[in-house]
């Protein structure tokens, strides 16, 4: 299309990003939820002061950088033809949205996630066999095994072929051991070595921010966002609640320091398949993200001004 790879990967990873930490669907909300043993929909609503101002400020400059800076002009033939192969494929309508409105809707009134994820399934099982044509069991074997689109256009190929519950085990197997290893550790007095030391340099909210931010982006070294999600989750629950301060600042944080800093360390697995699937080099990309310093900035920010106080006054006695 013409316009410049890093930095149309750059606009990509960073919605990608604010869209993983907000959403109440995504393994990150519901693992940092359930190693601090906060409501998720808490935990999200809590958010929503750091993340707001992220989404604007960076909404804002790649809407300058589109209009202002030195970039091509993009090549709207290609958007035309993906259309067209688009269209070709599938038979498109308000019903394929069928899904999405059940599951946002649902998640609106808190219903819980993984109910309500099994719903989204059932119903948009119920869109392929009606609208799409597609038989019962090729859509059953669908979300288990995955899809494979035949195209004509490659790239539509490529984005529409993917892998169904089963491409997710490796993930959920990590996140199923990842608990039980530090439910082995808690019982055997092993993080009481880790979290006697944190105890005593945390002494107000900023520091507490800083320390969970610091933890969570050294436990991305393990090559898992997902493991720095729990291990950070497990330990510094157990250190805020000594030093007297609200977990709802915990999963802030770590929001901040197990997903978004995970971008800076290029061997993880989210860093690493999402910059392969765009074809661009982890590394180069560190100055091309935007967002992810903003997360910095902004959460610093709040919690060091106490900004949200009424806020977490708020939600502390709901």
């Amino acid at each position: 299309m013409g316009i410049d790879t890093y930095w149309a990967a750059s606009a990509i990873l960073c919605a990608a990003v604010i869209g993983d930490g907000l959403s109440p669907l995504s393994d990150t909300p519901n693992v940092i939820a359930g190693a601090t043993n906060v409501d998720v929909f808490k935990s999200v609503i809590f958010q929503l002061p750091m993340t707001i101002p992220v989404i604007l400020i960076s909404f804002a400059f790649y809407a300058f950088m589109g209009v202002f800076g030195d970039v091509p002009m993009a090549d709207t033939s290609t958007i035309s033809n993906l259309v067209i192969a688009i269209e070709d494929s599938y038979n498109l309508g308000v019903w394929c949205l069928i899904p999405v409105i059940l599951v946002f809707g649902l998640l609106i009134f808190e219903f819980p996630a993984i109910p309500a994820i099994l719903i989204g399934i059932l119903s948009a099982i119920g869109v392929a066999v009606v609208f799409q044509g597609q038989s019962i069991v090729n859509t059953v074997s669908a979300v288990w095994g995955g899809y494979h689109l035949v195209s004509d256009n490659k790239l539509i190929e490529t984005l529409f072929s993917r892998g169904g519950i089963s491409s997710m085990t490796g993930t959920a197997v990590l996140i199923i051991f990842s608990f039980g290893l530090f439910g082995i550790l808690k019982l055997c007095n092993v993080l009481d070595v880790l979290v006697v030391p944190l105890t005593k340099k945390i002494k107000c909210r900023l520091s507490g921010v800083v320390c969970v931010i610091v933890l969570g982006f050294l436990a991305n070294f393990s090559s898992s966002a997902s493991f720095s999600e729990v291990f950070t989750g497990n330990i510094m629950t157990t250190v805020y609640d000594k030093a007297g301060l609200n977990r709802l600042d915990l999963t802030r944080a770590a929001t901040v320091g197990c997903l978004v800093f995970s971008m800076f360390v290029p061997f993880t697995v989210m860093c690493a398949t999402v910059t392969g699937f765009l074809g661009v080099d982890p590394v180069a990309m560190f100055k091309y993200y935007v967002s992810m310093p903003l997360y910095l900035i902004v959460i610093l920010l709040i919690t060091g001004f106490n900004l949200d106080k009424s806020l977490l006054a708020k939600m502390s006695k709901s």
